[in-house]
């Protein structure tokens, strides 16, 4: 966390992925997953961050990580739509 607070982006998903692969039972992991996908996101692996966002809210728990991986979702498909609206308008300004 301290990595990706001081910008350091792609060290805390090097930090979290690594983390998931030798601790596949830490009583945290669906936080550190949760972190993960906010990595992806912030450098641009939107589908990747996507699907675990969407793993994340399919679960059968109702935790705080599931409903905030569910706002991260809904985020991440606005993002999505605004941008492609602000393309379709610049596209049809330059013909």
């Amino acid at each position: 966390q301290a990595m990706y607070n001081s910008g350091d982006i792609k060290g805390a998903l090097t930090a979290f992925s690594t983390l998931l692969d030798t601790e596949p039972n830490h009583p945290r992991r669906t936080e550190f997953e949760f972190e993960r996908a906010k990595c992806l996101a912030r450098l641009g692996r939107e589908n990747e961050a996507f699907e675990t966002y969407r793993k994340l809210a399919q679960a059968s728990t109702n935790d705080v990580w599931k409903k905030s991986a569910q706002a991260e979702i809904d985020q991440l498909q606005w993002e999505s739509k605004i941008g492609n609206i602000i393309k379709d308008k610049d596209r049809r300004s330059s013909q």
